[in-house]
């Protein structure tokens, strides 16, 4: 069953215990990854949102804003080929900023060990939104990276778009038999948003291993089999065109600038990990809400209208291996569940409206404003199954500073089932925060 509304002001708290810890992990897309001092599992992370421009106008950088300890962000000196970056809302993906590349644009990012440089690579998770433009049938790459022996690439070509990877040299290093050239293919459509997911799962010292490809949340019906690891491969990896050479499904390709692709990149994620299926139905559901794309498969998320920023979620597929039980991304607090109280297609998902949450306000504040003071911004649930308990942690350092004389912190559950949270009905919960440590609640 799904419950109806959970929305969160001012603070949180734990409807049953807190945690207290000093620093928050799983702060990536969805709230998944997996974080240690200096670096995080999330290698690149692009969102066109964290790019500071002015609408229709190119750009020479994207940030990559993930926690590694390397900078990946993609760059691109030479002003006739810089993608253009598109703010208006018109222009736009549901309103939210993309990266345009038609027209010879494309990124270079330089090689590093969390990309191609610390060989043998045996997983990968790779997630892009983009919208395609009229034409599909000229051959066009998203994204690669390799030369002409080995790598891995997304291309279209033919109405279809490709999840390939390649090895032709048998490397002493990791005993991985060349497995030639690979890939997943699905049917695309022009003109259409399209959230994809690439997972590489190669073997080391056989060929047993795999590509697989979701679109929109939903398995590719042509995966690739025999694959094997990767060495260290050379060139600088592409975004929006090839850089150097890479190979597709028709042989060796070269010559930097080629290949472009014609249409519009929103976000582009990379991890060094293969995730596992909830953690990867979760990001899924933060693209979807996020960019509202074709109805995503394994849809645990009903609130994108009002609700569909910043998605987190925590549940279990099938198994305890397809598990994922803490979730924080960029929100204000942490959420977790008690690992034993997971069940099979159990998921717990929170987004929020975007509302100010810079200062306090007495609008819409319980007891009508009377010496309470409320964050605008609200968070709505979507939760399939029953988790049990959850977790609610946050830093008070995080927060605006409280107006004077105000010093205690609240949550705020309305479960009325509105479009917007009614704090002052006899469905309102309100549940004082408990201190844990310093200022964590």
């Amino acid at each position: 069953m799904r419950y109806k509304v959970l929305v969160i002001f001012f603070t949180i708290v734990s409807q049953i215990v807190l945690i207290n810890i000093d620093v928050f992990s799983q702060v990536g897309p969805g709230g998944v990854s997996t974080e240690v001092v200096g670096n995080s599992n999330l290698k690149i992370w692009l969102d066109a949102g964290e790019i500071s421009a002015s609408d229709n106008t190119s750009i020479s950088s994207w940030p990559d804003i993930s926690l590694s300890a390397i900078d990946n962000s993609p760059t691109q000196a030479n002003v006739t080929s810089q993608p253009i970056y598109r703010s208006n809302i018109s222009a736009g993906i549901n309103g939210k900023p993309v990266v345009r590349f038609a027209g010879n644009k494309y990124f270079s990012f330089a090689s590093s060990n969390d990309i191609n440089q610390n060989g043998p690579y045996t997983e990968r998770s790779t997630f892009l939104v983009f919208k395609t433009g009229s034409d599909i049938t000229t051959r066009q790459i998203l994204y690669e990276q390799g030369g002409n022996v080995r790598g891995l690439n997304i291309f279209i070509v033919n109405d279809s778009l490709y999840l390939g990877g390649y090895d032709f040299q048998v490397d002493g290093a990791d005993g991985t038999p060349s497995w030639g050239f690979s890939a997943a293919r699905k049917e695309l459509q022009t003109n259409t948003t399209y959230v994809v997911s690439h997972l590489f799962n190669g073997s080391l010292g056989a060929t047993t291993g795999t590509i697989t490809g979701f679109l929109d949340g939903q398995v590719f019906a042509i995966n690739a089999a025999n694959i094997g690891s990767l060495f260290t491969h050379p060139d600088a990896p592409g975004l929006g065109s090839q850089t150097a050479s890479t190979v597709m499904e028709n042989g060796v390709s070269s010559g930097t600038g080629s290949n472009p692709f014609l249409g519009d990149f929103a976000e582009f994620i990379s991890y060094e990990s293969l995730l596992n299926n909830a953690e990867r139905i979760i990001i899924e559901n933060y693209l979807g809400a996020k960019y509202s794309a074709n109805t995503i498969t394994n849809d645990k998320y009903s609130h994108q209208l009002n609700y569909g920023f910043e998605v987190i979620g925590i549940g279990q597929e099938v198994g305890a291996t397809n598990r994922h039980n803490t979730s924080k991304g960029r929100n204000l607090f942490q959420i977790e569940a008690n690992v034993n109280s997971f069940d099979n297609n159990e998921f717990f998902l929170v987004g929020h409206n975007n509302a100010n949450a810079t200062s306090y306000t007495t609008i819409g504040a319980p007891n009508a404003g009377l010496n309470t003071q409320r964050i605008a911004r609200e968070w709505h649930v979507d939760h399939t199954g029953n988790l049990d308990s959850i977790t609610f942690s946050i830093d008070a350092a995080n927060l605006p500073t409280p107006p004077s004389g105000y010093s205690v912190y609240y949550l705020a559950v309305d479960e009325s089932g509105g479009i917007s949270g009614n704090f002052n009905s006899s469905q309102t919960t309100i549940i004082q925060l408990k201190n844990t440590s310093g200022t964590t609640y």
